[in-house]
């Protein structure tokens, strides 16, 4: 969400490296804040090219991999 001052949801992205491996968690929620709607919410990231293998998982939704452009 662009140039909105104080936006219906946050994102909170999480990094934690061991042993070579690397867990990437992203939180989004619902900021308390009546009156935005929020119909759909999409969370897209790239990763590197040096990332051999990926195991991505939704607590809700769904999850969706998109091919190398």
């Amino acid at each position: 969400i662009k140039k909105l001052n104080n936006t219906p949801i946050y994102v909170k992205p999480q990094l934690t490296s061991d042993a070579g491996k690397c867990l990437v968690s992203v939180l989004v929620g619902i900021r308390n804040n009546p009156g935005k709607t929020i119909d759909n919410i999409t969370v897209q990231f790239q990763l590197p090219s040096c990332v051999a293998s990926t195991d991505l998982t939704s607590n809700y939704g769904t999850v969706n991999i998109l091919a190398d452009k």
